[in-house]
């Protein structure tokens, strides 16, 4: 649905990046699994509660399996879409020791409920 204070083209960009199979966070189940592979990185996030996840995939900030928190997606400015994960966007994320992260371009974003992996 578009936003009424964002201009036609970043309405456009998000509903397109939906169509290409972003994400949103909220309607993830707890227990399920998602699969971000951004251009340099695969990262496996699971939710383990309504704003519990814990992040691995990255050699440097998560080789393994690490509390974290997800902002949501944004082009590289300053404007974040809020708990979107969204394809040819950048995913924000923190931990409490490094702080805020934000990855290369998102390429594909899938969902694994716990059971099926």
């Amino acid at each position: 649905m578009n936003h009424p204070n964002l201009s036609d083209e970043i309405n456009r960009n998000i509903t397109q990046s939906e169509k290409d199979g972003g994400i949103w966070l909220e309607k993830v189940e707890v227990g399920t699994t998602v699969i971000v592979e951004t251009k340099n990185t695969t990262y496996k996030i699971e939710k383990r509660g309504n704003d519990d996840y814990y992040i691995e995939g990255n050699e440097k900030h998560c080789k393994l399996p690490t509390k974290c928190w997800i902002n949501g997606s944004t082009w590289g400015g300053s404007m974040l879409k809020m708990k979107f994960i969204g394809i040819e966007m950048h995913m924000e994320y923190g931990t409490e020791k490094l702080g805020t992260i934000t990855t290369t371009p998102i390429k594909r974003v899938s969902i694994h409920q716990k059971d099926k992996l």
